[in-house]
Order: C-alpha cells, then sequence, then structure tokens
C-alpha cells in the first residue's frame, strides 16, 4: 500500500466522473488515500456498490424505502429492471474487456467502510462488466479513509 496526496487523487478523478455526493471539501482535510493492488475476482465482487435493490428485486434509488445497496458480484440480480442506459454501458465495457486479450486492468476510488469493506465510487458499471467476464483482473483501488457519516458521503448511511 502506498499513500498518494490528496491532490493527486483529486486531479485524477475531480473532474466530475465521481458522481456520488462525496464532500470534496471534507476528503481535502479530513480524509488519507492510499493506493491498494489486486488481482482478485473476490475482491472486485465484494465491492459494494452505489446501486441499489428495493424489497421486490428490482433496480432501485437509495432513497426508496426498503432499498438495499449492492456488492458488484449482486448487480446482476437487477438486470431485469437495470435502465436501458446502464445496461447498454455494461454491454459495451464487457464486449470490450472479453475481446482484448490482456487483463482487464481497472483503477477504481474506492472509499473504506469501518469493517474494512469497501464503497466503490465510480466505475461501477466497468466493475459490473468486467466482473461478467470472469477474465483475468489488475485492480489498483484509490481507497479513501475518512469519516463514517453520512455528512461525508450520504451512502455512508447504508
Amino acid at each position: 500500500m502506498t499513500e498518494v496526496p490528496v491532490a493527486d487523487f483529486v486531479r485524477f478523478f475531480g473532474d466530475g466522473s465521481i458522481r456520488v455526493l462525496l464532500d470534496w471539501r471534507r476528503l481535502a482535510t479530513e480524509c488519507r488515500i492510499e493506493t491498494i493492488t489486486s488481482r482478485s475476482a473476490a475482491v472486485l465482487g465484494d465491492l459494494r456498490t452505489v446501486w441499489y435493490a428495493g424489497p421486490d428485486g428490482r433496480n432501485s434509488e437509495f432513497r426508496d424505502a426498503g432499498a438495499r445497496p449492492l456488492r458488484v458480484r449482486e448487480a446482476a440480480l437487477t438486470e431485469a429492471s437495470w435502465p436501458a442506459k446502464r445496461a447498454a454501458r455494461i454491454a459495451e465495457f464487457e464486449a470490450r474487456f472479453r475481446a482484448d486479450a490482456g487483463p482487464v486492468q481497472l483503477p477504481l476510488p474506492v472509499y473504506v467502510l469501518g469493517d474494512c469493506g469497501f464503497l466503490l465510487l465510480d466505475g461501477t458499471h466497468r466493475a459490473v462488466a468486467a466482473h461478467r467476464t470472469g477474465g483475468n483482473l489488475r485492480l489498483l483501488l484509490f481507497a479513501v479513509h475518512g469519516p463514517q457519516d453520512e455528512g461525508m458521503l450520504p451512502d455512508l448511511r447504508f
């Protein structure tokens, strides 16, 4: 594990690609970031996402009653109810990953959770597509260690 300056994280991911409601001001003053590398499909599959399933098993929003967050390996549970744009993006990434002879290389920003798990901040379409291929992986996780409160990131309430 290697520590990364917060300014480098902001340069790499602060261009709007991270669309979760992360408090970027607090990131600069209350967080530290490190990189973690892995080749494990289990690590990828265990990443928590900001995609949710309702009690009926359909795609849901985090504000919906009874909604629960999905892990990358569980995302297919709601596949039948994915918005068309999500389904198309995942299919596009999956086709690209299957066509490429090399390992799938994924730089992913994640938030370190209190239970030592990770919440995926961006790249969910790519992560789900890569997991679906079952292929060779190279993960580079940019792990944000910060406050465990929903003021920092609303998805932490789950």
